[in-house]
């Protein structure tokens, strides 16, 4: 008869199976609670930031016209509290207080949410054209929800600006 090795226990098999299935339950949670606190992080675009006259936080309310109502002026001198919003708005604005960057718009008392820029953007270029002249992207109106990241990331904004 050849010598083979004797096949484990029952129990002590169950108890790596169980062991692997432990780790790897844990692993997934580990990687669910990453993917629930640090996954896309709102950021603010600073384009966006500098080419806008005022920064205000407030409620936005649709309608025909829609309107801003001013909480916090964050950028600039405005002394109106409720702003009439001129222009496209975005097709997703968070629930609540959400930080707005406007300009003046065509008409008087009118605002306009201020477009940002992707500023490295060269559309249909290829890699050899990299030395074509720079054109910049306009991108759709952002507008941010008021959590204490985005209003840490307005502070320090504030305070570079003079």
């Amino acid at each position: 008869m050849a010598d083979h090795p004797a096949a484990p226990p029952p129990l002590a098999r169950r108890t790596h199976i169980l062991g692997i299935v432990l780790i790897a339950c844990a692993w997934c949670a580990g990687l669910a609670i990453l993917i629930y606190y640090d996954s896309n992080p709102v950021v603010i675009n600073r384009a966006q930031w500098q080419a806008a006259t005022f920064v205000v936080q407030g409620q936005i309310t649709r309608g025909t016209p829609s309107k801003l109502q001013v909480t916090q002026v964050w950028k600039g001198a405005l002394a109106e509290t409720t702003l009439v919003l001129a222009g496209p708005l975005p097709p997703v604005i968070p629930t609540g207080e959400v930080i707005v960057p406007i300009s003046r718009g065509v008409e008087p008392g009118e605002y306009v949410i201020t477009q940002g820029v992707l500023p490295n953007f060269r559309e249909g270029l290829a890699d050899e054209d990299a030395a074509a002249p720079y054109r910049p992207a306009r991108v759709q109106p952002l507008v941010y929800p008021a959590t204490p990241d985005v209003l840490q990331q307005l502070q320090k904004l504030s305070t570079k600006t003079p």
